[in-house]
């Protein structure tokens, strides 16, 4: 068993309403961590004083603000822990998250500890996650992560590129990745995901200049073959362009269509782009005579077809369907706020 002490880093920007249930989900820990940092990066609202409502029990620091990423650097600095447990505003922890991890800890070679039960439904999840599954998906959820202060230090800490808002956390897995550092899991749900109010998780085309930034700057550090990272560009146009239409954003499924054909995707890339052209009622149509009124239009999500997949109506996916997120959880779906 490990002795190793853990410092909570909890970035918070305009966070009122839900980082008191952060910060006494960390105050409830079965293994108490060695302390509480919270950073209110810029916030508007009573964040800090919801912070200092806390007393000598959590320590805040103010910032202006510069993103999540300046503000865990901020945190990470100013912790003193061996290990650094990343915790977001709008996210709280089981009891037992650092209890479960502690075990962990202890090889020498590990320099991140994620926790997660499965993959994708009914596929477990590995022991260790390499970086040829992590350039795949970003299969960590951040609020679960505790990272060993020296990977921490080795890796630069987060990279506070505005151009990486809402992937900065999938960049630094990466980079560890990269770096041979060891990445274990704890095959445990250890994290309940609330969005907070104004969260930005509907803002998908700013999410996909994120992630397709992160591919390009994680291809230069680690020099990737072009034919690697093309690849996956292209699917992670494709997942955003199905989503798109799904969610009938016609405009911006017709410029990520378009994309993914000028970067060479096939067929199914012109037919995408095609269909962004059929007027909306006619979609519709479509969409109640193949899967009636289960189809979930506000998620743009279609009825689950076999175990744990779903149909979307997006080309290129129209009948077998493909996996959803990992374990249904949504703790990874999150995307960047302001």
């Amino acid at each position: 068993m490990s002795d190793a002490a853990i410092s909570v880093v909890i970035p918070a920007y305009n966070a009122a309403g839900c980082v008191g249930r952060a910060i006494r989900s960390a105050l409830a820990q079965t293994v108490p961590a060695a302390e509480i940092v919270v950073v209110d990066d810029g916030s508007t609202d009573d964040t800090g004083a919801v912070v200092e409502s806390f007393g000598a029990a959590v320590r805040l620091i103010r910032r202006e603000n510069g993103g999540p990423a300046a503000a865990r650097n901020t945190g990470v600095k100013a912790a003193t822990g061996d290990w650094l447990a990343l915790l977001d505003a709008d996210d709280t922890w089981r009891t037992d998250k650092l209890a479960q991890q502690l075990p962990f800890l202890v090889d020498p070679a590990v320099g991140i500890v994620h926790a997660r039960k499965t993959l994708s439904r009914g596929v477990e999840i590995p022991p260790y996650i390499d970086f040829d599954l992590l350039w795949a998906r970003n299969c960590i959820i951040n609020s679960s992560a505790v990272v060993r202060r020296s990977c921490y230090d080795e890796i630069g800490g987060f990279d506070e590129n505005r151009r990486l808002l809402g992937v900065e956390d999938y960049n630094f897995w990466l980079r560890a990745a990269a770096a041979n550092w060891v990445i274990a899991t704890c095959p445990e749900w250890l994290v309940r995901y609330t969005p907070a109010p104004g969260h930005i998780s509907g803002n998908r085309e700013r999410f996909l200049a994120a992630e397709l930034a992160n591919i390009e700057e994680v291809a230069r550090r680690v020099s990737l073959p072009e034919g690697m990272v093309l690849d996956r560009q292209r699917r992670a146009l494709f997942d955003h362009a199905r989503a798109f239409f799904d969610a009938r954003e016609t405009l911006s499924a017709r410029r990520t269509y378009g994309e993914l054909a000028r970067r060479g995707a096939g067929p199914s890339s012109w037919l995408g782009w095609a269909m962004t052209f059929v007027p909306l009622r006619v979609l519709e149509w479509r969409r109640l005579a193949l899967y009636g009124p289960a189809f979930d239009r506000r998620r743009g999500k279609g009825p689950t077809v076999g175990a744990g997949r779903r149909v979307t109506d997006g080309p290129g996916n129209w009948v077998a369907g493909r996996p959803t997120r990992p374990g249904a959880n949504p703790a990874e779906t999150k995307q960047p706020r302001p």
